[in-house]
């Protein structure tokens, strides 16, 4: 059964612990600023008409997530689907959109691969971040292409204070282990932050059967440093490297299974980011000019078929705004322009395929915000002229009332817009697909409508959200013709939903995290597969002897969702049923001396058999342990 009276009894006795707490709140404030809602600056989240999530390093250390793609997963609207074990292919879809319909972006960098055209999340290790921003509903209006389900911002760590060092290790289940180092000092004209992370694990089978492991390793390096030249003006930069190295199951071509066999992918990637910022008239106008690089190069090994494919992307922008006022009234003008060339190389030598291609796009971005008392106001244009597409036009328009002290509305409508991808435009792949260069971009308009509750002095707080999108033109593969190819549906995929969450801290000495999400995302009369309509997660975090221990339980709850199982040579399919599960983990530390920390975790400690991609198994019960030092 998909919710065993177990775990709902679990489940529901650490929310009613929670709310037994209520009365002795802390004065801790649950409202937060966003950096990621305009293209420049930040804005208190109660500003805003935009439903945004924020994830705070002290959350993920808590909670002890070591992958974004599971800290992901507390995320209302967010869905994750992982092709087995850690290292394989994980995909993010946000508010029923497709996995590459999520604009992933790295302090406001975009760190897609430029040749697939999104981000597999499986190498992407949850250290080095002070905070994830995720903003949900398209975006496209301030980031262009891509960012139609939402945004996600990951704000790297900067150095701070006298120099520090600190390191930690761990240890445990399926012969894994991770260890890592972190160097930082700042002070009021420089910083500078620097971490390398190691992560290797023995893994488990992917395949329902069979008994070969399939283990995975992942080296990252990061550089942040900032550079003060004077009060108004300063340089960044940022460089990420990454190497990435998974083994993977095949699928079957005629049961459509995934059984034991030797696929292997190789991913590097490069990321960089430089920017210089200059604040005039006491930070009332704020110009920022920065470039980006991603550079993916991938290579591996699939159904006995080597490939390799490199996406390149360079990105200059340039954002400026200004903020004035007239009597009462509040006004912020924000202008933007980006430059992007995006290229790629495809090789499969076995098929004699070499294949290398560019696209370029230049962005334009006119922004107002209009702040008078309780109400905030904010319109947002965008034209992006393409060199191989129709040029697009999308729009957003949110507003926010607060109507109380402890009461605000906010709703956002807009539109959103998906260029093809490489892969999708020229992409070869030696089971039979080939790549379809007349495709259109993808195009989606949506609204939503919510309500922020605060309870207890802000110390609580609620939030309700109605959303709905209709997504044109979605970009498909199309199995009825041989080579399969990718088309454009000529039918509509409608999605809506509601997301509900609950944040609190209690008695100075509890925390807690909930959320809720009901989706339906239908296509031609049908669910669309691999997203539940029903998703929840639940993080109760108790800290005890003078704040020197905590302990955290985790409950995430997956619904039952569709998937297609393929099989046979030709394409034959049928929709499945992916049963439900709710994984719980639970995790202590304990600080031997303010710089000695001892912690450990049980990761699905009801050793739950699940699976989030048809076919593919998934980890089971699992303990780790470990040190962590600063000096």
């Amino acid at each position: 059964m998909g919710f065993p009276v177990s775990r709902i009894a679990l489940l529901s006795s650490a929310s009613l612990l929670a709310l037994t707490l209520v009365p002795a709140l802390a004065d801790d404030k649950v409202e937060k600023v966003v950096v990621t809602a305009s293209r420049i600056g930040a804005t208190p989240e109660n500003r805003l008409g935009t439903a945004v999530s924020i994830l705070t390093r002290e959350q993920i250390e808590d909670r002890q997530t070591r992958l974004v793609s599971d800290v992901l997963r507390d995320v209302p609207g967010v869905q994750v689907n992982r092709s087995g074990g850690v290292g394989t292919l994980t995909q993010v879809r946000m508010r029923g959109a497709e996995g590459n319909h999520t604009l992933i972006l790295l302090d406001g960098a975009d760190i897609t691969d430029p040749f697939s055209g999104e981000f597999d999340y499986a190498g992407l290790l949850a250290d080095s971040i002070e905070r994830i921003e995720v903003l949900r509903g398209s975006q496209s209006a301030l980031y262009g292409s891509d960012a139609v389900g939402g945004v996600i911002n990951i704000i790297p760590r900067r150095g701070e204070g006298a120099l520090g060092f600190e390191a930690f290790a761990e240890a445990g289940s399926f012969d894994t282990w991770q260890a890592a180092a972190n160097l930082g000092v700042g002070g009021e004209t420089t910083d500078l932050f620097v971490s390398a992370n190691h992560y290797a694990t023995g893994g488990t089978n992917n395949a329902r059967v069979g008994a070969e492991d399939d283990g995975a390793h992942n080296t990252a390096l990061f550089a942040n440093a900032g550079v003060r030249l004077a009060p108004n003006f300063e340089l960044r930069g940022l460089i990420r490297y990454v190497d990435t190295f998974a083994e993977a199951d095949p699928q079957d071509f005629f049961t459509g299974l995934a059984f034991d066999g030797p696929d292997e992918t190789q991913t590097e990637q490069l990321y960089a980011n430089v920017s210089a910022a200059l604040s005039l008239f006491d930070d009332r106008w704020q110009t920022r000019l920065s470039y980006a690089l991603a550079d993916v190069e991938r290579s591996g090994v699939a159904s006995g078929t080597a490939s390799t494919s490199e996406g390149e992307r360079h990105k200059v922008s340039f954002v400026s705004a200004l903020t004035f006022d007239t009597g009462a009234a509040r006004h912020k003008l924000t202008g933007a322009v980006d430059w992007k060339d995006e290229s790629y190389a495809n090789v499969i030598p076995d098929f004699f395929i070499d294949a290398a291609g560019d696209a370029g796009s230049t962005g334009y971005v006119a922004a107002y915000d209009l702040s008078v008392g309780s109400v905030d106001l904010g319109a947002a244009y965008r034209r992006d002229e393409n060199d191989r597409f129709k040029d697009a036009e999308s729009y957003r328009l949110q507003a926010s009332w607060r109507v109380s002290d402890t009461t605000r509305l906010r709703a956002t409508a807009g539109s959103g817009i998906k260029n093809p991808t490489f892969q999708e435009l020229y992409g070869f792949d030696p089971n039979f697909f080939i790549g379809n260069p007349n495709l259109k971009a993808e195009k989606s308009t949506g609204w939503d409508v919510g309500v922020d509750q605060t309870l207890f002095g802000g110390d609580a707080r609620v939030t309700l959200t109605y959303f709905d999108a209709t997504l044109e033109d979605e970009i498909f593969t199309d199995f009825s013709v041989f080579p399969f190819t990718a088309g454009n549906r000529t039918d509509e995929s409608d999605r809506s939903g509601i997301e509900l969450t609950f944040d609190a801290t209690f008695a100075e000495s509890w925390d807690v995290s909930a959320a809720y999400t009901y989706l339906d995302a239908v296509e031609a009369g049908a669910e669309e597969v691999r997203r539940a309509p029903h998703i929840a997660s639940l993080n109760v975090t108790h800290r005890f002897l003078d704040n020197r221990g905590s302990a955290t339980l985790s409950v995430r709850y997956n619904g039952d969702q569709k998937d297609t199982h393929f099989f046979g040579f030709a394409p034959f399919s049928e929709v499945v049923t992916l049963k439900a599960f709710t994984l719980v983990n639970l995790n202590a530390d304990y600080k031997v001396t303010d710089d000695v920390e001892l912690f450990g975790r049980v990761e699905n400690l009801f050793d739950e058999e699940y699976e989030e991609v048809f076919s593919y198994a998934t980890p089971g019960l699992a303990a780790y342990a470990g040190l962590r030092a600063r000096f």
